[in-house]
């Protein structure tokens, strides 16, 4: 055993990237680098019942998203910029959130199901990628191209554009 993390509640999820580990709790998210496993980084976050973030596995980028303070924000965390980024998503609550590879990209769904968006993270704005009522269970981010996209940043890339996103309609 290399080391132990032990916790006063309830671990809901962990994240593993090689250097970085992530525990997220009901209301915190703590981030601990793999080597030593020193705490790198807590934070505190609106309930969070599903366990929900993601980390970007690129080793030259440090991207962690997880919910914000408030109900449908996301918490951006980008720590080799030294900045942390507030989004306002949705409305509802968070169902789902998910980075491309390379950490550039997020994508995010509500709790009512009802929309689904991602974000350049080098652009302001949101790009609705579904309107339709359905319950998201999981969506991965693909470097494939998506057909008819509603990108509106001078310069994307184009090489991750595909949202995929496993749903069922209740």
């Amino acid at each position: 055993c290399i080391g132990e993390l032990n916790f006063r509640s309830k671990v809901i999820a962990v994240k593993m990237r090689r250097d970085r580990i992530v525990v997220v709790l009901a209301n915190k998210v703590y981030l601990y680098n793999f080597a030593d496993l020193k705490l790198v980084d807590h934070i505190e976050t609106t309930t969070n019942p599903h366990g929900l973030c993601a980390i970007c596995p690129s080793a030259t980028n440090t991207v962690l998203a997880c919910p914000g303070l408030t109900r449908g924000h996301v918490r951006l965390e980008l720590y080799d910029r030294s900045k942390t980024t507030i989004i306002p998503a949705h409305e509802a609550d968070l169902a789902a959130i998910a980075l491309t590879l390379s950490g550039s990209r997020i994508a995010t769904a509500s709790d009512r199901g009802t929309c689904h968006r991602t974000r350049n993270l080098r652009c302001p704005q949101f790009n609705d990628a579904g309107l339709n009522p359905h319950q998201v269970i999981s969506q991965i981010l693909t470097r494939n191209r998506a057909p008819q996209s509603r990108e509106r940043c001078p310069h994307p890339k184009r090489s991750q554009r595909r949202v995929c996103v496993r749903s069922y309609a209740p």
